[in-house]
């Protein structure tokens, strides 16, 4: 993994962690995508500024695993890439009555920014695991619910997270704390979150 001039490696493995030792607004996230039962499995801070923007990565039994196609992947291992692909948006209350702020949101997406142009264009994530950002009140997450390794773009996290909330925090009427947009067939689901 390259090493990124404005991120704090504070990346130590914490695969033990059980979800009672989880940070509140992670374990709430995970709750909300459905994943009762979450462990870190990796954690990284990237500096926007001053701003201190969280990437944790969780492990977990999905209650939404839906089986993938054979078709969608040559080799079993092979991550399939669904960047670019059309998802649909829903709103839900999950995470309580309040949505995020705006700026909060943006300065993940001034993170997301970070990750593009300095590393990797895309992120791989495991089955059964979910990938969040979170700053203030803010959360990003991606969640594969597949049998199999899902490759995303960082470009299409900020693009499609930012899609969900905006069709749900205000000023949209009535407003929801939590945006959703699920990918085709229900392997995967992004969303922003009041965290």
């Amino acid at each position: 993994m390259r090493a990124f001039s404005n991120i704090l490696a504070i990346a130590g493995l914490a695969v033990a962690v059980s979800a009672a030792n989880l940070p509140a607004a992670v374990n709430r996230m995970a709750v909300n995508a459905g994943c009762n039962d979450a462990k870190i499995t990796h954690t990284s801070h990237v500096l926007v500024g001053t701003k201190q923007v969280t990437r944790t990565g969780l492990s977990c039994t999905l209650k939404r695993m839906v089986a993938r196609e054979p078709s969608e992947a040559t080799i079993a291992t092979d991550p399939v890439h669904v960047c670019g692909q059309s998802c649909t948006t829903s709103c839900s209350n999950v995470s309580g009555i309040l949505p995020p702020t705006s700026e909060d949101c943006e300065t993940i997406s001034q993170a997301i920014e970070i990750f593009k142009n300095q590393g990797p264009s895309s992120f791989v994530a495991q089955p059964q695991t979910m990938e969040t950002l979170a700053f203030g009140t803010c959360s990003y997450m991606f969640v594969n619910f597949s049998n199999g390794p899902l490759e995303f773009c960082w470009e299409d996290m900020a693009t499609t997270c930012a899609t969900a909330g905006a069709a749900c925090f205000p000023p949209h009427q009535p407003f929801s704390p939590q945006g959703w947009c699920t990918g085709s067939g229900g392997l995967w689901a992004a969303g922003a979150s009041h965290s």
